[in-house]
């Protein structure tokens, strides 16, 4: 519950973890193809909310899972910190961990 409250808060929309959960469950139903990517912004996630993501998609059934670095833009007030950004990226264990847990893992 506490992930779903902090999904609708990083995007703004009450209520919307429940439709991309939906949305994920007919996507594995499927054969479409699809790739489930985490966009790592430090000022909201930490590597823990990652291992706790990564371990929730694993268990269902997800085989395709990229990180992708955060980046800053002009408008951007009070931009994370590259090296804070980068920590998800440098964290060994962690990417190991990831490889493990899915048949095709990236970062970029």
């Amino acid at each position: 519950e506490e992930d779903k409250k902090k999904y609708d808060l990083l995007t703004g929309r009450t209520g919307f973890a429940t439709i991309v959960q939906k949305s994920l469950h007919l996507l594995l139903q499927s054969d479409v193809k699809y790739e489930v990517r985490t966009t790592c912004d430090p000022r909201f996630l930490t590597i823990e909310d990652i291992y706790q993501l990564g371990n929730l998609l694993s268990v269902a059934g997800v085989q395709t899972y990229t990180l992708q670095k955060y980046r800053t833009f002009d408008m951007d007030s009070n931009p994370p910190a590259s090296t804070d950004i980068d920590s998800f990226f440098e964290n060994d264990i962690l990417i190991q961990t990831l490889k493990n847990q899915f048949q095709n893992f990236s970062y970029r």
